[in-house]
């Protein structure tokens, strides 16, 4: 019996860091809409449009990381099954071994009660009808071997097949979870550097001079919590936009 194992184990754009910042500091040099004469909007006008660049990479990088998660349960599911499958045909083999084994000691038995010529009629044709019995046994028993191999055999290929797709999917969902890892430390950056302006004396007067909006106010009263930086980062958006609208 051979032993097996199951063993477990478009691209989207974004620009690069180095292209925001270059960016804002195009930007900041040869912005005229929004008040180029004062440093505080413009700032704020730059720090708007890389938030919108970034967000727009977020989104981008949402229907892929949802693919990637469905592709990953379908996986798990195969996973599971091939697994029942595996115990079922283990148990099956174990099954066949042992009446294998109960039938070699039926057939020692059967020896040592009839190895030797009876004079008993009756004995004789009672050990004649039982040698008759264990030959139907061990017919039966080789019959059921190869369906057994077969089945095992059909199960591997199936479990070669799905080790390769789980190493293509692990692959593919280690590169996609490294994308989203990556915007999420941009994305922080730019929420420490909002942070760093909201804390202004220049940003705090602009804030008063729109009239508070209400997106601003709200920040103020909860903050950021514990979201994660994609959802803290709109908070901060809808202030500074409301801010610059106004």
């Amino acid at each position: 019996m051979s032993v097996y194992r199951l063993e477990s184990h478009s691209r989207n754009w974004r620009l690069p860091s180095r292209l925001i910042a270059a960016f804002s500091v195009a930007l900041v040099c040869t912005s005229t809409v929004y008040a180029a004469d004062d440093p505080v909007k413009i700032r704020l006008a730059a720090l708007v449009e890389e938030g919108d660049i970034l967000s727009l990479e977020a989104a981008n990088l949402v229907p892929e990381t949802k693919r990637v998660k469905l592709e990953g349960d379908k996986v798990i599911a195969s996973e599971r099954t091939l697994l029942d499958q595996s115990d079922a045909i283990k148990k099956a083999f174990e099954q066949y071994n042992t009446d294998v084994t109960k039938h070699g000691e039926a057939v020692k038995d059967w020896r040592d009660r009839c190895r030797t010529a009876s004079s008993d009629a009756d004995a004789k044709q009672a050990c004649d009808a039982e040698a008759a019995e264990l030959v139907a046994q061990a017919a039966k028993l080789e019959e059921r071997l190869p369906a057994l191999q077969a089945r095992r055999d059909a199960l591997n290929i199936r479990i070669d097949q799905h080790n390769t797709a789980r190493l293509k999917w692990d692959e593919r969902k280690r590169k996609q979870d490294a994308r989203v890892d990556v915007n999420e430390r941009e994305i922080q950056g730019w929420i420490d550097r909002a942070r760093a302006f909201w804390a202004t004396e220049g940003f705090s007067l602009l804030v008063k001079q729109t009239g508070n909006p209400t997106a601003c106010a709200r920040l103020q009263q909860t903050g950021l919590g514990d979201q994660r930086p994609v959802e803290a980062s709109k908070g901060i958006q809808q202030c500074f936009k409301a801010v610059k609208a106004g």
